[in-house]
């Protein structure tokens, strides 16, 4: 071993097959590369990404937070396409497309930048395997979609510390998808004699071999062993790592340095004025001199911030938890000054809930820094709130409502009748005629009226006590926000005994003004809204029109983009009556358009219901949003009110797709539940879903039954359209009932006649609809009647074509009988021109199942 002094250990060695591997890069649409701490991975990509012309835009992942990452990464495409200013404005509120929806907008977003003019674009985000699993979504699931789109002059890259077995799956993209893994990046003994030669020291052969048994080619510990040879002149047995660190790092660094290190240890990422903030002195030039001596702290100058190597920063929180309980509140605490200056509500929250200052986390969330935060962010309220004591949240009242309208929204029910009771008795322990005891009554009973949901009279009783004790709008609960929570139907929300409709609409007439007073015209609209909704089901349908745009003129006056939505589903409903398909197709691409412009992308999923909605009417499933079609625990994402509405939607496309057990087995067990028990629209789609796939299954009794409840439930208040626009799947289960209707009095006969004239209208329009507007469409298939289709019209038996879907024979010969209804069809021989006719017949044709871009 020969050695020139001193060593230079700034050198960056990249082995010519890892830089082979890594110029694969810009071959592919991605790039995976994976690999575990210390192998270099993020200091070999930049290396290689940097010596070339390109737009690159880079974004590490600092914590398990998706939403900070999404704001580090939008703001690092601003840096890069200062043009787009608009579109990632979009972007950013849209916020991290952790659902399909928001996955599908992030993706129509990012396609608006101009990625053909200039330089090929690297979209690379490091550290990947902090954030939270994705189930297919996320960055993994964006990544993916921006891949099989194949966009040109766009590269993108993902660097993780672990294995991503959790995304694997969704990124096996055939010929689009590069893996670089931790072979590419150990070092085998040549490589380690070169890496050491650059650095000053040569070693033998049999060295190199020791070296490497000793680190398996792992380049941090290569790094180490250096620096410990450089001061004691031969490479001796390894130590711990973090023993290593101490020894060859931090030890040598001055008092100054350690001392700041320790500070900025609770921070993942740090500017030079932060740093300089929590010194309490000018630290710029001691970050210069660390970032010059240290190869484990990095810069990135587009972003002017600086950033720990994992190793080491492992190093730090370790050595920072080993400090006195008093030293490191301190640090929190001036980490915690930092943010609160910035205005960072959520930081300084967590920073002062870390140095155990409760009391002042609870008055910043009191403050006007956190005025937008509680309906956003409910699960960050949980820590806090489990370990504050009665009495420190006595004296914050504030931050206790807000509690508990954070737990509401995130549809925490026990949480929120939890939070509710407490916040109860301390009104209660409160003096008689004290203005500000008075004013957090009005606040309670603000609160309660949202618990008495869906009781009018109930809620508005306490819309009616809140004022006369506020005197003032509520601070809880700004207009901005959706009333209706993302359902698109008023009714749906509120309707919720038989027979009771009309009461209900009056109802909602006279308590709407009560409820505007005390939240500042939230809601605007949502009486006419209601009446429209049931003028609409009762075939009044020019009253109803008259009734919706007069709502939707009150909710535009008042900007409530939530019931202007309903308003517009509405319309659109009216449309597809009178089979006006381009009308109805139009208001839904009204919609979208209409929150691109105010960027209020919480009612995205209602688009995606009322779109659901339009194209399961006409069968046109290829168009429905895969969430709708394939049940992705997507309503999940939905609150609880609007949840229930999309089980109206997804139980038609399970019944038109031949579903029929899985749509029964989900409606009973929905049903059992008792979650949507107050709300009667739920309750007469569930019926009706249970009556078709009972018939479909052959079970008779089960199917008139269920019809029968449902017209119990419909006729006494003329909820006529739930059968109507159902009416092709509900035609069939009618004959079951004894006679024409099964109405057993005149009233309910009535009922029945009206239901079957304005069917008889509606199966004329739709009809029509079809003919104009799918000629060479008819009936949508789904992807398993696409697959039967075409296999029957190569002329395989029944016997062949199971054998090839891996079915039951009897199953195949069931599925060809509903498949030759559907179509109008008299035999198998009729399916080769038809599948011609509507140019299916190819065989590197898209499956109609599949959603076309």
């Amino acid at each position: 071993m020969s050695a020139v002094f001193p060593l230079n250990t700034a050198v960056f060695y990249f082995s010519p097959r890892l830089h082979q591997a890594l110029e694969g890069i810009f071959s592919r649409p991605l790039t995976l590369i994976e690999a575990p701490m210390g192998y270099g991975k993020t200091v070999a990509a930049r290396d290689v990404l940097g010596k070339r012309e390109i737009r690159l835009v880079w974004t590490s992942v600092l914590g398990n937070s998706e939403d900070a990452f999404w704001r580090d990464f939008c703001r690092a495409l601003r840096r890069s396409f200062p043009q787009a200013q608009d579109t990632l404005e979009s972007l950013l509120r849209l916020g991290y497309p952790r659902d399909a929806v928001r996955l599908d907008a992030a993706r129509e977003l990012l396609l608006q930048l101009d990625f053909t003019s200039g330089p090929e674009t690297v979209l690379a985000a490091d550290d990947i395997h902090l954030l939270p699993p994705s189930g297919g979504h996320g960055l993994a699931g964006l990544c993916a979609l921006l891949a099989r789109q194949g966009v040109e002059h766009l590269r993108m890259v993902l660097i993780s510390r672990d294995v991503w077995r959790g995304e694997r799956e969704i990124l096996k993209l055939k010929g689009r998808l590069g893996v670089v893994g931790r072979e590419a990046f150990a070092l085998n003994e040549e490589e380690i004699r070169a890496y050491y030669a650059l650095c000053g020291l040569r070693l033998s052969p049999e060295e190199a071999r020791a070296l490497h048994a000793a680190t398996e080619g792992w380049i941090s510990a290569l790094y180490l062993y250096l620096l410990h040879y450089s001061e004691d002149g031969a490479l001796s047995r390894p130590t711990a790592m973090n023993a290593l660190v101490e020894k060859e790092i931090f030890s040598r660094l001055t008092e100054d340095a350690k001392d700041l290190l320790l500070r900025l240890a609770p921070l993942e990422r740090f500017s030079a004025p932060q740093a300089s903030f929590l010194r309490g002195t000018d630290a710029t030039a001691l970050l210069a001199e660390l970032r010059a001596r240290n190869a484990f702290i990095n810069y990135d100058e587009a972003d002017e911030s600086y950033a720990l190597h994992s190793i080491f920063r492992q190093y730090l929180q370790e050595r920072f938890d080993g400090l006195p309980e008093e030293r490191r509140r301190a640090i929190h605490r001036g980490c915690a000054d930092w943010f609160v200056g910035r205005e960072e509500a959520c930081p300084a929250v967590d920073a002062f809930y870390a140095a155990g200052d409760d009391e002042i986390a609870l008055a910043v969330l009191e403050s006007e820094i956190s005025r937008n935060l509680v309906h956003e962010e409910s699960r960050f309220f949980y820590p806090l709130f489990q370990r504050c004591p009665d009495d420190l949240l006595a004296r914050h009242m504030g931050a206790a409502f807000q509690h508990a309208i954070a737990v509401f929204m995130g549809g925490d029910f026990a949480a929120f009748g939890a939070r509710l009771a407490w916040i109860g008795a301390q009104c209660a322990a409160m003096p008689e005629n004290d203005p500000q005891a008075d004013a957090w009554r009005g606040e309670l009973e603000f609160l309660l009226s949202l618990a008495a949901y869906n009781d009018i009279a109930a809620m508005s009783a306490h819309h009616r006590r809140a004022n006369a004790l506020l005197g003032r709008p509520t601070s809880l609960f700004g207009p901005e926000s959706p009333w209706t929570l993302g359902c698109p139907s008023v009714l749906f929300m509120f309707h919720r005994q038989p027979g009771q409709l009309a009461e209900e609409v009056r109802l909602m007439h006279e308590c709407m003004p009560h409820y505007y007073t005390l939240a500042a015209g939230h809601g605007a609209g949502g009486e006419h809204l209601m009446e429209a909704e049931a003028l609409y089901n009762a075939g009044a349908l020019d009253d109803a029109a008259i009734a919706c745009h007069r709502a939707e003129a009150q909710a535009k006056a008042h900007g409530q983009l939530g019931n202007v939505f309903c308003a517009m589903f509405l319309r659109q409903r009216l449309a597809l009556f009178s089979g006006d398909f381009p009308t109805a197709r139009e208001l839904t691409e009204t919609m979208r358009e209409m929150i691109s412009a105010r960027r209020d992308y919480f009612l995205l999923h209602t688009v995606d219901l009322c779109k659901g909605f339009l194209h399961a009417i006409p069968q046109g499933l290829e168009q429905v949003p895969d969430w709708l079609r394939a049940g992705q625990e997507e309503e999940k994402r939905l609150y609880t009110f609007a949840g229930g509405f999309y089980y109206l939607v997804h139980g038609r496309i399970l019944l038109l797709s031949g579903r029929h057990a899985q749509c029964l087995g989900l409606f009973a067990w929905l049903l059992d539940s008792g979650v949507f028990d107050r709300h009667l629209l739920f309750n007469l789609h569930a019926r009706l879903c249970i009556a078709v796939a009972s018939a479909a299954l052959g079970k008779a009794d089960e199917a008139r039954a269920a019809l029968e409840t449902a017209l119990d439930m419909a006729l006494p208040d003329k909820l006529y359209m739930p059968f109507v626009e159902n009416w092709d799947l509900l035609k069939p289960v009618f004959r079951l009932l004894p006679d024409a209707y099964g109405a057993p009095d005149a009233d309910a006969r009535q009922g029945g006649e009206d239901i079957l004239a304005l069917a008889a209208i509606w199966e004329k329009n739709q009809r029509r609809m079809l003919a104009e507007h799918f000629p060479a469409q008819g009936p949508a298939l789904t992807r398993r009647e696409l697959d039967l289709a075409r296999l029957a019209a190569t002329g395989k038996t029944y016997l062949e074509i199971a054998r090839e879907l891996s079915l039951a024979p009897s199953t195949v010969k069931k599925a060809f009988s509903l498949l030759l209804r559907k179509l109008g069809l008299s035999s198998r021989r009729e399916l080769p021109a038809l599948l011609a006719q509507r140019g299916l017949s190819g065989a590197g044709r898209r499956l109609a199942g599949k959603k076309r871009p």
